[in-house]
């Protein structure tokens, strides 16, 4: 995947989940909210995201809930809302965007 910037919200005055701290993102990246895509792998990231205007992606994770995984990632997906793409990994998200 070609990457634009990453932007971690320590370089923010305000925290995720803040409007406008995606909107700061956007204004860094010198593009509208429109413009931009939040890729994440939690329901709650892409919908603050998706409220400002961005494109959303989720990206699976199998193994980020240890040993209580399936029981965790199914509560996860059932807070996933809808984003605009789901992807099993970056490889896949990237087909998708076709790249």
């Amino acid at each position: 995947l070609q990457w634009d910037c990453v932007i971690s919200c320590e370089m923010l005055p305000e925290y995720k989940f803040h409007a406008s701290a995606y909107l700061r993102a956007a204004e860094l990246l010198g593009c509208e909210p429109a413009e931009v895509m939040m890729v994440a792998a939690h329901g709650s990231d892409l919908e603050a995201a998706a409220n400002v205007g961005f494109r959303t992606a989720y990206v699976d994770r199998p193994d980020e809930y240890g040993d209580d995984q399936q029981m965790n990632r199914e509560s996860a997906q059932a807070d996933l809302g809808s984003p605009d793409i789901r992807a099993l990994c970056l490889k896949d998200l990237a087909t998708q965007l076709g790249t």
